[in-house]
C-alpha cells in the first residue's frame, strides 16, 4: 500500500465524511455529530484516512436504529492522534470482538450484509501508517471504534 503523506486535519476530514453520509441518513432519524477536540492534525494520506472513516461511519450508520446516534471525534496524546466513532447500534458480542477486523467476517445475526472487507481494509490502512485500531463494544449497547495514527509519520 503506497501512502502519500501530508498534514491532515482529522476533525475537518470527519466533517466532510459526515456531509457525504447525509445521503445515507436521509429519511433515517439518526443524530450524527462531531465531538472532541478541533484541529487535530496528523501526518497521513488523506485519501486513505477518508476511506477508514467512510468504512467505520458507514457501519455505524448501518447498525444504528432510528433515533440512535453516531458521534465522531478526535484527540491528541503525546505521540499520536486518536480518532473514534461511537454508535448506539446493536453492539458486538464479546466473543466476536477479536474477529471484527478479519477479512470476510460478518456477524451471523445481522440482516445487513456487506462484503465483510471494510474493517479489514481499514485495519490495513491504519497499520500501513504505523498506527493501531481497536473496538470496544457490548452487545445491545453500541460500539466505539478507535484508530490511532502517529503524530509525525515518516514519509
Amino acid at each position: 500500500l503506497k501512502l502519500s503523506l501530508t498534514r491532515v486535519d482529522l476533525t475537518a476530514l470527519a466533517s466532510e465524511v459526515l456531509r457525504e453520509a447525509a445521503g445515507v441518513l436521509q429519511g433515517r432519524p439518526i443524530n450524527a455529530r462531531i465531538a472532541g477536540e478541533s484541529g487535530v492534525i496528523v501526518d497521513a494520506d488523506p485519501k486513505r484516512v477518508r476511506q477508514i472513516l467512510t468504512n467505520i461511519v458507514g457501519n455505524a450508520i448501518k447498525f444504528s436504529a432510528s433515533g440512535g446516534s453516531v458521534t465522531l471525534g478526535a484527540h491528541e496524546s503525546q505521540s499520536e492522534s486518536i480518532f473514534y466513532v461511537i454508535d448506539t447500534g446493536s453492539g458486538i458480542a464479546r466473543e466476536n470482538l477479536s474477529r471484527v477486523f478479519d477479512r470476510f467476517w460478518q456477524a451471523r445475526e445481522t440482516r445487513l450484509q456487506g462484503t465483510g472487507l471494510g474493517l479489514a481494509i481499514s485495519k490495513g490502512i491504519v497499520v500501513a501508517h504505523g498506527g493501531r485500531i481497536w473496538v470496544e463494544s457490548e452487545l445491545g449497547k453500541g460500539a466505539k471504534f478507535n484508530f490511532a495514527l502517529p503524530l509525525n509519520a515518516a514519509p
